[in-house]
């Protein structure tokens, strides 16, 4: 368990109240478009109500408090001031639930950014949380380290049985010499299911494009000021009991999924690291493993719907992920191997051109009011639990036998086409590969289930065999990037076709040796152990 998981629950123990939020970006014209939307009015209680809001975070020099997970927060909102201690919980698909602990700040509180210490720890309602935060703190200054300035426009909406807190936020994030601009569109639950929030902002995306965010205010500052802003995120195991029903073990592992493709989006975008493309659309394609696993407890059309949506968003970050490979893993040792190669240099610039096209088809596609529905569409599958509408009886009951008898049928299938390794063709070895790719995601998602050890051994088998097939894989795609690259060159030398051929030389022998390895591997894998069983 990590320090911010700790944390949430040293606040989860204390406080009376979870606040579940969806935050949603827009730009300036869609806030206007918000603010005049004649359907908000039709479902709206009372009439809107504009403040200003402004909010001082404080911590250590250090950020020990934003370390732990915690967040400290005097707010001012016209004459009264307030002080809350926040989680940074868990966002995915845009939604963040967490707890929150607020009092208000008695007396006259002039500049938030002033207040004494022990002022503002003995506004802390709970000893034992104020003790907690004490103890993150460790004695260091307190001093203020993140502002926001916000105009916020909020009314109430009542959808179904839900009520909802619209906000929409104009302003900026104040983090010493940085400036972030905040243009935002939150959805807060305040009574009824969370479904309804992905209903309202599928509504509005029909004419806005609203992105999820997967980051607040207060945690873009403290990304700024601790230099790491946005970093790529790996695949996480669900959390998940034994003896956990199939209705909690569907909301499990689709949530994870879906955390895993939302949390990588802003890296994917910025582009700087290409782990965030790479992890993004690894969760893509879990997710995808997950539907495929499940179709039969799931509503068809829902599925087919996503799986679509998913296609296309994997083929966007396919293009630039290619890219990468070939630059990265390719192009790379053989520049360094020779260093004074033109046609060597002629064909990396061109790839690195492509790439930059492909970065920019890919920051247009993560803008776009396709990715922005997508996103909410997933959200609402998730948190809207939209299996049950394929009935509740078989969800009630343990996920266990289920799952036992989906991955023996994912294993059967692998087996089947491996034992004949040595003869197969190579879009037989594609299959293998997915197939192979397909089970390892199974038994990642699942191993709580069934007992870590187990499937985590599998895992590692599985991406050995991936691995090794993967190399076969590269060479066909190292084969269509260089034609690719071949029509976008202006003048095609004999250095460029030497060159051309050098590479591909270089991608067939690194395929051989996976292809020489392929045997052995395959063995390892044979040798598993059943823990489907």
């Amino acid at each position: 368990m990590s320090l911010a998981d700790v944390a949430h629950a040293e606040v989860a123990a204390r406080a009376d109240s979870e606040e579940v939020e969806l935050k949603l970006e827009c730009d300036a014209a869609g806030l206007a478009v918000l603010a005049r939307h004649p359907w908000l009015a039709e479902v709206a209680e009372g009439r809107a109500t504009t403040r200003t809001l402004r909010n001082v975070y404080f911590d250590t020099p250090d950020l020990a408090l934003w370390e732990r997970g915690l967040v400290l927060r005097v707010r001012e909102a016209g004459r009264r001031h307030s002080v809350g201690v926040k989680t940074r919980g868990r966002a995915r698909g845009g939604l963040v639930a967490r707890k929150e602990v607020e009092a208000v700040l008695a007396g006259d509180v002039p500049d938030p950014r002033r207040l004494a210490r022990d002022r503002l720890f003995g506004a802390i309602p709970d000893a034992r949380l104020r003790a907690a935060i004490e103890r993150a703190a460790a004695g260091k200054r307190l001093v203020p380290r993140v502002e926001t300035r916000v105009r916020r426009t909020t009314r109430k909406l009542r959808q179904g049985t839900a009520r909802i807190e619209l906000a929409l936020d104009v302003g900026e994030v104040r983090a010493g010499r940085h400036r972030i601009p905040i243009r935002e569109l939150e959805l807060e639950r305040i009574a009824g299911s969370t479904r309804a929030l992905f209903d309202v902002a599928l509504r509005l995306a029909n004419d806005v494009v609203l992105v999820p965010g997967p980051r607040g205010k207060a945690e873009r500052g403290f990304e700024r000021l601790a230099g790491r802003e946005a970093p790529p995120s790996r695949a996480e195991v669900p959390v998940l009991a034994r003896a956990a029903s199939l209705d909690a073990a569907l909301a499990a592992v689709f949530g994870e999924c879906l955390r895993h493709v939302t949390a990588n989006q802003p890296a994917a975008a910025r582009g700087a690291d290409p782990e965030g493309v790479h992890q993004m659309r690894v969760g893509i394609r879990r997710l995808r493993s997950g539907l495929r696993l499940f179709r039969s407890e799931l509503p068809v059309a829902s599925v087919q719907a996503l799986n679509r949506e998913l296609g296309w968003l994997a083929g966007v970050l396919g293009e630039a992920r290619d890219l990468d490979v070939f630059l990265g893993e390719l192009m790379a040792p053989l520049r360094r191997s020779r260093p004074a190669d033109r046609g060597l240099a002629a064909l990396e610039e061109a790839a690195r051109a492509a790439r930059a096209e492909a970065y920019r088809a890919l920051r247009g596609a993560l803008a776009s009011s396709r990715y922005a529905t997508l996103a909410l569409r997933l959200g609402r599958f998730v948190e809207g639990a939209e299996w049950h509408r394929r009935g509740a009886a078989p969800l009630v009951g343990p996920a266990r036998p289920v799952v036992r008898r989906l991955l023996r049928h994912r294993a059967a299938r692998l087996r089947l086409l491996g034992t004949h390794i040595g003869d197969l063709s190579a879009p037989d070895l594609h299959r293998l590969r997915i197939r192979a790719k397909r089970l390892r995601y199974g038994a990642e998602l699942l191993a709580p289930l069934l007992g870590n050890e187990g499937p985590a051994r599998a895992a590692r088998r599985l991406a050995e065999l991936q691995d090794a097939l993967g190399h076969l894989n590269d060479q066909a795609t190292a084969e269509k990037l260089v034609a690719r690259l071949h029509e976008r060159l202006p003048e095609i030398s004999s250095e460029v076709l030497h060159a051309e051929g050098f590479v591909m030389g270089y991608a067939a022998s690194s395929a051989a040796a996976g292809q020489a390895s392929l045997a052995n591997v395959w063995r390892r894998v044979e040798q598993l152990d059943p823990f489907w069983k």
